[in-house]
């Protein structure tokens, strides 16, 4: 392979202009992320109705996931002063542009009948 070709290579899959996306699918990797974007899309939520409409029986996964979110930006974490405290959750604008984003990441598995069992040969 040409060194041309090879730092072209590098560019593409390692250069600085691609690192936020890797980040970006690393962070949606996180077990119920995308259900948790999913969920909050039309409506915010308190956590435990979070959890019962994702049917997501860890606390401690769903906090992990929660708290990565909001820091990358994508939810905001409201506490209520309320009996008993609550916590509600709701999608930000920068999360609301994600999901748009990935509708046609969606339609591509659906019309190529993406199957995720096949990847566990």
């Amino acid at each position: 392979m040409s060194e041309q070709r090879s730092q072209d290579l590098d560019e593409w899959s390692g250069g600085s202009e691609w690192r936020g996306l890797h980040e970006l699918l690393s962070l949606m990797s996180k077990k119920w992320a995308v259900a948790v974007l999913l969920t909050l899309r039309p409506r915010p939520l308190r956590f435990a109705q979070l959890q019962r409409e994702i049917d997501c029986g860890n606390v401690k996964t769903m906090t992990v996931t929660l708290r990565s979110l909001e820091e990358a930006g994508l939810v905001d974490r409201q506490v209520i002063d309320s009996r008993p405290p609550g916590v509600l959750y709701k999608m930000t604008g920068l999360g609301h542009t994600l999901i748009g984003s990935l509708d046609p990441v969606r339609k591509w598995s659906v019309d190529h009948e993406f199957d995720p069992s096949r990847l566990d040969t």
